[in-house]
């Protein structure tokens, strides 16, 4: 794709086609896509001087976009600084493309400055704003801030979607607290979601190194009847579990329902018991 898009890209003279900031930003947006995110800056850094192109508001949140991705966050919070250099605004993209970057990688202090910035240009948070800030509370553990800037969403009339909750469970699994995360898995029918393989895969294993087999259990069998594509592994590490514990009957119980589901069939097993010599 990259390939056929430079080479329209250089053809465009020939054709009687003005190169233009749209046509740059095209380009760009085939080289993030492919994620060749060394070219994308490559480009940035070189075509608009060579071709006398004004970039953008959205050449700049691609190459941002393109840094974050790349894990270069000192550059694209540098980009994020020459945007006002360049007399322009950054906008909900801009800000929410780093937020994501920085609050998923660790660097909190980093995502708090940016988001005291969308206060000062008034740019208000939107639902992926405040996911991203709920992902960066959990990565760190501090999680009673985590549960008042959910309860703050919701009194904004910023109604949280499945990512959000997931964060939120995700961070009381970090924390090893296992009564929050239950209660909060039952916050997604409060917004009439369904879980995700991504939640099951957040509460399941966790359920299970807690020793609540049962809710374990009751949940492998809402993944069969809910038509939830999981991986196998996550399910074939429960039976593993409850094999571990002695609990047979139940462990067959999901091997053979796995087998049968017909929305999804799970080729899982049960752990051959090892046979003491005499």
């Amino acid at each position: 794709m990259t390939k056929h898009a430079r080479k329209v890209f250089d053809e465009m003279p020939q054709r009687n086609c003005s190169r233009t900031v749209l046509s740059l930003n095209a380009l760009l947006a085939a080289y993030l896509h492919s994620r060749k995110y060394d070219i994308v800056g490559e480009l940035f850094r070189d075509l608009p001087t060579q071709l006398s192109i004004k970039p953008d508001l959205v050449t700049y949140n691609t190459i941002i976009k393109a840094f974050c991705e790349k894990g270069s966050f000192d550059s694209a919070l540098s980009v994020f600084q020459e945007i006002e250099e360049k007399g322009l605004s950054p906008d909900s993209i801009t800000f929410n493309t780093l937020l994501d970057g920085l609050y998923s990688k660790g660097r909190f202090e980093e995502g708090e400055k940016v988001w005291e910035q969308m206060g000062v240009k008034n740019v208000a948070p939107g639902v992926r704003s405040y996911c991203s800030k709920l992902v960066g509370l959990a990565e760190v553990k501090k999680m009673g801030e985590a549960v008042v800037l959910f309860r703050e969403m919701e009194k904004l009339g910023v109604k949280p979607d499945l990512f959000c909750i997931n964060a939120v469970i995700k961070g009381f699994v970090n924390e090893g607290n296992l009564d929050e995360a239950k209660k909060w898995f039952g916050e997604i029918a409060k917004f009439e979601y369904d879980p995700d393989r991504n939640t099951y895969s957040i509460i399941v294993p966790f359920l299970c190194e807690k020793g609540d087999f049962k809710t374990a259990i009751d949940m492998c069998k809402e993944i069969f009847n809910n038509r939830c594509r999981v991986d196998a592994t996550l399910l074939q590490g429960v039976v593993d579990k409850l094999a571990s514990e002695g609990m047979d009957t139940e462990a067959k119980e999901i091997v053979e329902i796995g087998k049968t589901n017909r929305y999804c069939r799970y080729r899982l097993d049960l752990p051959a018991r090892e046979v003491e010599l005499c």
